[in-house]
C-alpha cells in the first residue's frame, strides 16, 4: 500500500485565514484592573470628600463645646487658678529645697544607748554639725554610745571633746558631722 502524499493547499493564506485566535485573557485581565481602579478611585473620593467633611463638622463641634467651657469659668477663676498653680508650684520648689532637721533626731534617737542622756543639743545646718552635752552613768556607757555613733551610716564622724567624772556619772561633749543624706528629702 502506497501512502499517499499529504495534501497541502497551494494558498497559504487559505490555510491560515481558517484558524481563529483567542485573544480573551488579556480582555478579561484589562477589565477586572479597569473595575479595582474604579472601585479604589471611589473610594479614595469619598473618603477626600466625605470623611473631611465629617472630621470638620466633629473639630467645629468640639471647638464650640470648648468656647461654651471657656465661656462658663468667669475670668476671677481663671485669676484664681493661676494664683494657685503658681502656690503649688512655690512650695514645691521649696520642698525640694528643703532641709528636714526633724531626720537628725529621728537618727539620734535610734543611735542612743540607753543608759546615755543629753541634756543639750546644738545643731548646725551649714556644717551638718551637732553639739552634745549629756551624761552616762560610767565610761562604759560613753564607749558604747561612741561606738553606735562610729557604726552609724547617718554620722560622718565624730569629735569626743571632752568628759569628766563629777557627781556619780560621767559628763561629755561629742561634736557630730552629720551626712548629707540625713537632711535631705530622699532618706
Amino acid at each position: 500500500m502506497l501512502s499517499q502524499p499529504p495534501q497541502y493547499t497551494r494558498n497559504l493564506r487559505e490555510q491560515f485565514t481558517n484558524t481563529t485566535l483567542v485573544v480573551g485573557w488579556p480582555r478579561k485581565f484589562f477589565t477586572l484592573a479597569l473595575i479595582l481602579f474604579i472601585s479604589v478611585l471611589l473610594v479614595y473620593i469619598g473618603l477626600a470628600l466625605g470623611y473631611r467633611v465629617f472630621l470638620g463638622k466633629s473639630i467645629e463641634k468640639l471647638d464650640d463645646q470648648l468656647e461654651n467651657l471657656s465661656s462658663e469659668i468667669t475670668e476671677e477663676q481663671k485669676d484664681d487658678l493661676a494664683v494657685l498653680y503658681s502656690q503649688v508650684t512655690n512650695v514645691r520648689t521649696l520642698l525640694k529645697d528643703h532641709v528636714f532637721t526633724s531626720q537628725a533626731f529621728t537618727l539620734l534617737e535610734l543611735i542612743t544607748h540607753p543608759k546615755a542622756t543629753y541634756l543639750t543639743l546644738d545643731l548646725d545646718m551649714r556644717q551638718r554639725g551637732v553639739a552634745i552635752a549629756g551624761i552616762t552613768p560610767s565610761y562604759e556607757d560613753l564607749t558604747a554610745q561612741l561606738a553606735l555613733f562610729d557604726s552609724s551610716p547617718g554620722i560622718e564622724r565624730y569629735n569626743l571633746e571632752g568628759s569628766e567624772w563629777k557627781d556619780g556619772v560621767v559628763q561629755f561633749k561629742i561634736y557630730l558631722i552629720m551626712d548629707k543624706s540625713v537632711f535631705s528629702t530622699q532618706s
